[in-house]
């Protein structure tokens, strides 16, 4: 049983055709001798593409992914999901004035889990951080 069959990538590219990040990985449990698809993983972040004449980039942008979910132990325990792909921010401009402004696009946290008996279960993945470009 495939629970991720989501189209997006796992992280922002700037040279791609859809610069968000992708989700994180989906859960899945077991009952009755079948695997079924359980929580959604962290949403991925947003993608940001700036064309300007004139750059003054002195604050903050922000395109993280979302973090994944926690598991949910018991006899049949959801394992945790992953965290979700951080965005990523391409600006071109034809003249920069300035460009100390910060761009945080790292990717979610993964869901974590307990490791206490008799349900251990492994937490998940954190999700990849996007990209960044400023060019003229």
């Amino acid at each position: 049983s495939s629970c991720n069959t989501s189209s997006e990538s796992g992280q922002g590219n700037i040279y791609s055709t859809s610069i968000n990040g992708g989700k994180g990985g989906t859960s899945f449990y077991w009952s009755g001798g079948n695997v079924y698809c359980g929580l959604g993983g962290g949403e991925g972040g947003a993608g940001l593409i700036i064309n300007t004449n004139v750059l003054i980039f002195d604050g903050e942008i922000s395109v993280v992914g979302g973090n994944g979910r926690n598991c949910a132990q018991s006899r049949y325990g959801h394992w945790a999901t992953g965290g979700g792909g951080g965005g990523s921010v391409y600006i071109n401009a034809n003249e920069i004035l300035n460009q100390s402004g910060s761009v945080i696009n790292d990717g979610g946290n993964g869901g974590n889990c307990s490791n206490t008996a008799p349900y251990q279960m492994t937490p998940a993945s954190n999700g990849s951080n996007g990209q960044f470009l400023i060019e003229n």
